[in-house]
């Protein structure tokens, strides 16, 4: 029996803080390789070797999928982890809820503070969703200043109030946010989409009449 290690495995860096459950076959992968290769399974070298050749070997799968800027999913890697939580929402019977964001007012930063401060703001706007999600939220960039964050096992009563931590969130650093909120359907994914983005949209209407972070839900 392999020997229970007093230090805890560490997972993939800080941008494949989201994939977890992606880490686990790698990671028993990995250790197939190293014993048939003659490392034993009770010693700290080999536990060290699976790690950083499980780390490897999610980073070549997941390659294209986090953005170089933030550091976080990129929309090809939302759409990857999307599809596999609509699956699993239908499968067990639980709710998924979809959050679309979008920065207020990010052009006139960039086009007046140039597009060193608009980098730093996206990067600044990421690790707020980041800090702010649990591990098994998915939380991406879309593209642009627009984000999106996936909450599995979340309905849209209980979103909302997500909504509402990260507004206060967002009015202490001086951030206004538009966002749209709604429940995604597991046998119409695209819709779903749709629907958030459309709800944002409005939201930002509102917001600019308000002045101040507004969020719209889609039932």
């Amino acid at each position: 029996m392999e020997e229970q290690s007093k230090e805890p495995e560490t997972i993939p860096g800080e941008k494949f803080g989201h994939l977890k459950r992606q880490y686990e076959p790698q990671r028993e992968e990995s250790g197939r390789v190293l014993r048939e290769s003659g490392v034993d399974p009770a010693t700290p070298e080999f536990r060290k070797a699976r790690a950083k050749v499980a780390r490897k070997l999610l980073e070549k799968t997941f390659e294209g999928e986090i953005d170089s800027l933030t550091k976080i999913l990129n929309r090809k890697g939302f759409e990857r982890r999307l599809q596999e939580e609509s699956s699993r929402a239908e499968r067990y019977g639980h709710r998924l809820t979809l959050l679309f964001l979008d920065l207020n007012e990010f052009k006139t930063i960039n086009d007046t503070k140039g597009h060193a401060e608009g980098d730093r703001l996206l990067q600044q706007f990421a690790s707020i969703l980041r800090e702010q999600s649990r591990a098994s939220d998915v939380v991406a960039r879309w593209g642009g200043d627009e984000f999106v964050v996936l909450f599995p096992e979340i309905n849209m009563d209980q979103g909302q109030l997500v909504w509402e931590r990260f507004s206060k969130i967002f009015s202490s650093r001086n951030l206004s946010v538009s966002a749209g909120l709604t429940e995604v359907d597991p046998d119409n994914v695209e819709d779903s989409l749709k629907k958030a983005d459309q709800a944002m949209f409005e939201a930002k209407e509102v917001s600019k009449k308000l002045g101040k972070s507004h969020l719209k839900t889609a039932y």
